[in-house]
């Protein structure tokens, strides 16, 4: 089983070189994607802020706080989205009956759908998230970091990006039976 799990592993890094070559050809446009995924996730944050801007708290949360939040959010959902894009494009895979060329391979078809796609675009939904962390570090001038809470971050971060995942795993799971997925994926993240 653990063998399994390192070919696996293997395959995936194969499969992620080989699509971080083919976007490394077209440069300009990487860095194009990257800033306009920054620039649009950054919309989102300064309605936040619009939002805040007239009220100091919100159910005794501050700006800070939301801030804090919602980096945390936007770093673990951009990580899950660049790395789960195979299985975010799963219901295209199904639809145009490519999913059956997967199974007759003889390599596990989780870790072809998982490895189908990188989306390095969603590097800037991570540094906005990045970002944001500084400015709600700002914002939070008594927060104060010790060892556990910076473990409880990292933990924080990775919970949020596999369930971020598991929620595009089920979004691929009900492709089977639904034509679109993608709005009730939507609504669960």
């Amino acid at each position: 089983m653990i063998e399994n799990i390192a070919n696996d592993l293997r395959l995936y890094k194969h499969f992620l070189v080989m699509l971080l070559r083919s976007q490394a050809q077209y440069k300009v446009n990487v860095v194009i994607d990257i800033c306009s995924s920054f620039a649009v996730t950054s919309l989102e944050f300064v309605a936040v802020l619009v939002y805040f801007g007239r009220i100091s708290s919100m159910l005794g949360w501050n700006v800070g706080e939301v801030a804090m939040l919602y980096s945390v959010m936007s770093i673990s959902f951009g990580i899950a989205e660049m790395f789960g894009a195979g299985i975010d494009a799963f219901a295209d895979t199904v639809r145009l009956g490519e999913f059956d060329r997967i199974m007759l391979r003889p390599v596990g078809s989780f870790m072809q759908v998982l490895g189908s796609d990188f989306r390095l675009r969603r590097l800037g939904r991570i540094s906005q998230g990045c970002m944001t962390f500084v400015i709600a570090l700002h914002l939070l001038p008594a927060f104060h970091w010790t060892v556990v809470k910076v473990v409880a971050m990292v933990i924080g971060i990775a919970s949020g990006s596999i369930m971020f995942m598991s929620v595009l795993i089920l979004g691929a799971t009900l492709c089977f039976w639904t034509v679109e997925t993608t709005e009730l994926i939507n609504i669960l993240s």
